[in-house]
């Protein structure tokens, strides 16, 4: 068994004919790691309920002055 003892360089190519080096390969900046993107899946997933609470509340609060309108209240009046 003859084993190379040699270290490859990480800026020449991989394969032959290849312009890829050794070090695109291991360096690749769009890929993130685990934790990376269970801190990203927990961000999005907490701004998408932030963003939505104040949708709600923001809704519900036009609807309750449009409802303590006097044309709107006098509608409704009978069934209170």
């Amino acid at each position: 068994m003859n084993v190379s003892r040699r270290s490859p360089s990480l800026d020449a190519p991989l394969f032959e004919g290849e312009e890829k080096t050794l070090f695109s390969y291991l360096s690749d900046d769009e890929t993130m790691d685990l934790e990376e993107q269970m801190f990203e899946s927990a961000r999005q997933k907490e701004i998408r309920e932030t963003l939505g609470s104040l949708r709600i509340r923001q809704i519900k609060a036009r609807a309750l002055d449009r409802l303590r309108h006097t044309s709107r209240s006098r509608r409704l009046e009978p069934y209170h």
